[in-house]
């Protein structure tokens, strides 16, 4: 799937996955087999697509004597619909029919969740159907809920530069019966264009509004809201009522962000290997909106500065808002407010330009970030990041992968190449907690895709996540009672503060100096019980140790083969508590279940860790520990596995 500017999509139902770009729309199964690749103009000019007057499009080819319409295709944008099971995807295109430069939809949806199984194709017009005057559209954004399919974008009319004569355009339609086989008409059908006025808020023309709801994954209890900057600094949000009543209620309110630097001073952005610029073309616009319960998580562009540089750099921007009471009369509160570029902490001094950012929200409120970075030292490379719904700061964004060269197709005479207009995120609905993103990355041949799914955890690195700790390993670790982690590695140990997120001064330290009857020489695991006791491992031998004694209990070491039935006799990797009264031991590629209130190895055991730790490394762990706010860690050489214990082990989930 190449070609030329991608407007990367990607859709998930619970058994298939759907990628689309302006060249070709692709469907797979969930294991990545590739089951079918159409080029997307052929996907709309077939035979059963309706045109806006209602004629097939078959009727319409021989009324014009075979010739297909001359359209000018893009801004692509998909979306799962979790309500009926189906895909949803528009483009779209001028010229549909012969003489007519106005812009088109292209409209798409799927028979079910499996895409495979049929599509109805139907065309609509980009701005009001009684508007018959030359027309350009762009930055369209699409959006689903239990009650309809919305379509925004912002309307030219005649020159795109004469701003006062364009309007924000809002189509709804009525999902469920588009989706089954009705044609447009008066009562499945609503145009709403009389909510923003273009001298008012003239940003919207360069970024129209998203709809919350454009994930599939809105509370649709609260209403669908949608998103647009107003300027630099102030987010304009705004509650759409029943659209179909004629007359639907609409409720705005701002939001003041922090901007890193003033939105639409644009910027060209370099890229490794050559002078060819990337054109990013996206501006100051909001890109991305998901509505969780009472949040809005929204991404947009921003630009940032380097040191005392007055060149520009495109940065990402990140804010959550939260709703503190009724839409419109209790103000909403910023609780997260996070810029991706020369502030971040993964910068290092590195000028690298971030763009083309998506964003996805699961089930727990964690959010995940798609982006695409540039700058003179690297080609143009896919990168995600993770923000976690009890954090105002993001992990540092993680390579998804790196660009093999530079974008240099059809760069214009002023050495400018469109590289995609945005990338995307996609919840999986078969849990609701992973998340899948797709975006593009440079390569000899212009771009390929890169496709990846974030699970209920995210990996990093330890020198990155963990301050004060080891870069290249840890061999063991636990929490203790005090709110304290400790971590282990050969003779040393480390106290690990869980409230500043940092390690304490003055370590590490020897164990020899802080475990009383502990071997001073290293550990291979340690955990701590409820009653007490921690147990400390190493090679086919294990100590008892009371916490409140703060030594190991007399008579120790004993053999793992006497006192943990079921366990691997010869040694163990790594070993953590779970609330829900057991205990995981791990070696090698498997793992144990073991009870705590029986004391001994769950029947079954071991098995695979491939089979039910998703994300987690398949062939073993050095070292694991379980927080008491239900979070998990995993460490392996250098890196490390934050999950959540109330999806991990994942034959668990269900219970938990």
């Amino acid at each position: 799937m190449n070609g030329g500017k991608p407007d990367t999509q990607i859709m998930v139902s619970k058994t298939h996955v759907v990628l689309v770009t302006t060249e070709d729309i692709g469907f797979f199964d969930k294991d990545g087999a590739k089951l079918s690749v159409t080029r997307t103009i052929d996907f709309f000019v077939n035979n059963k697509t309706k045109m806006p007057d209602g004629m097939l499009m078959s009727d319409f080819l021989a009324a014009n004597k075979g010739a297909k319409p001359a359209w000018g295709f893009g801004d692509c944008k998909a979306v799962y619909d979790p309500y009926r099971d189906r895909f949803w995807f528009l483009a779209t295109f001028n010229n549909a029919y012969p003489g007519d430069g106005r812009m088109f939809w292209g409209i798409a949806v799927s028979n079910s969740g499996d895409p495979t199984k049929g599509w109805r194709t139907l065309v609509a017009p980009a701005h009001r159907r009684d508007d018959k005057r030359y027309t350009n559209s762009d930055f369209p954004t699409i959006g689903i809920d239990q009650e309809a399919f919305y379509v925004s974008i912002w309307v030219y009319v005649g020159n795109p530069v004469i701003e006062k004569e364009g309007y924000c355009y809002v189509l709804a339609l009525k999902a469920a019966e588009i989706a089954t086989g009705k044609d447009l008409n008066a009562t499945n059908m609503a145009e709403i264009t009389n909510w923003i006025d273009p001298q008012k808020h003239k940003r919207l023309t360069r970024s129209t509004l998203t709809p919350s709801a454009s994930t599939g994954v809105g509370d649709g209890s609260s209403g669908t809201k949608f998103v647009g900057r107003l300027d630099d600094s102030t987010v304009g949000i705004w509650a759409l009522g029943n659209p179909f009543s004629g007359h639907p209620e609409i409720v705005s309110w701002t939001v003041p962000v922090a901007a890193k630097g003033p939105y639409g001073t644009g910027t060209k952005p370099k890229q490794k290997g050559t002078d060819v610029l990337i054109d990013d073309n996206l501006g100051d616009g909001i890109v991305s909106v998901v509505q969780q319960g009472a949040d809005l998580y929204l991404a947009s562009q921003d630009v940032t500065y380097y040191g005392n540089e007055k060149q520009p750099y495109t940065a990402v921007h990140f804010t959550r808002v939260t709703s503190t009471g009724p839409f419109g009369k209790a103000p909403p509160k910023v609780t997260a407010d996070i810029t991706f570029g020369a502030h971040s902490p993964e910068e290092r001094g590195l000028k690298f330009n971030y763009l083309h950012p998506s964003l996805m929200v699961n089930k727990f409120g964690d959010a995940v970030i798609v982006m695409n970075s540039t700058g003179e030292t690297i080609y143009p490379e896919a990168r995600a990041a993770t923000i976690y719904h009890d954090r105002t700061t993001a992990d540092w964004s993680a390579l998804v992968k790196s660009g093999e060269a530079p974008v240099t197709l059809s760069p214009n005479k002023e050495k400018y190449t469109e590289w995609g207009d945005i990338s995307r995120a996609a919840l999986d609905p078969d849990d609701n907690i992973g998340m899948w993103v797709a975006t593009q990355f440079g390569t000899t041949d212009h771009y390929r895709l890169a496709i990846g799914k974030f699970l209920s955890a995210q990996t990093g690195r330890i020198v990155d996540g963990w301050p004060g700790v080891w870069a290249n390993t840890v061999q063991a670790a636990t929490a203790w009672p005090n709110g304290k982690i400790y971590l282990f590695r050969g003779s040393e140990y480390i106290r690990f503060d869980i409230a500043s997120n940092k390690a304490d001064p003055g370590y590490p330290q020897p164990i020899a100096q802080g475990w009383h009857g502990v071997w001073p020489e290293g550990i291979d695991a340690v955990a701590v019980w409820p009653n007490g006791k921690a147990f400390f491992f190493r090679g086919s031998q294990y100590i008892r140790y009371d916490i409140a004694k703060d030594k190991a209990d007399d008579g120790y070491p004993k053999s793992i083969a006497w006192g943990w039935p079921g366990v691997w006799k010869d040694g163990i990797d790594a070993i953590t508590v779970w609330p829900n009264g057991k205990a995981y031991v791990f070696r090698g590629d498997q793992y144990i279940s073991y009870d705590i209130k029986t004391d001994k190895a769950d029947p079954g055991f071991p098995k695979p860790i491939r089979n039910d730790w998703p994300g987690l490394w398949v062939d073993g762990v050095d070292a694991g520990v379980t927080l008491p706010d239900g979070k998990v860690y995993f460490f392996k050489r250098g890196d490390y596995f934050h999950g959540r214990v109330s999806t991990l082990p994942a034959h668990l989930s269900a219970a938990n």
